[in-house]
């Protein structure tokens, strides 16, 4: 809760939910929702950020999430999402100090 809009953050957990809700414009918007453990935290992937991960997104229930922060009153948080990755292998790439993810 201590971060400032627009920081840029990273969330891994697991998949609890996605949902794709029809939009008037006719684009497709993905909200995803992952849990840590500790609580969930929601993520939306606008048009723009869809293209690179929809497929890990659809596919993997493991996720690294990263994202752009709003802040949405005193308790609240939004996250823009800027980036997916099946979190096994996001850790394997690191673990064997083959990262190759921009993050």
């Amino acid at each position: 809760m201590a971060q400032r809009s627009r920081s840029s953050v990273l969330v891994a957990g697991i998949k609890v939910a996605m949902q794709t809700p029809p939009v008037r414009s006719g684009k497709r918007v993905i909200f995803v929702t992952l849990d840590d453990g500790y609580g969930c935290s929601d993520s939306t992937f606008f048009p723009d950020a869809q293209g690179d991960y929809a497929s890990t997104l659809y596919s993997t229930s493991l996720l690294l999430i990263r994202g752009v922060t709003r802040r949405t009153g005193a308790r609240g948080i939004s996250l823009r999402a800027t980036g997916a990755w099946d979190l096994r292998a996001a850790y394997e790439s690191w673990r064997t100090k083959e990262s190759t993810l921009a993050i």
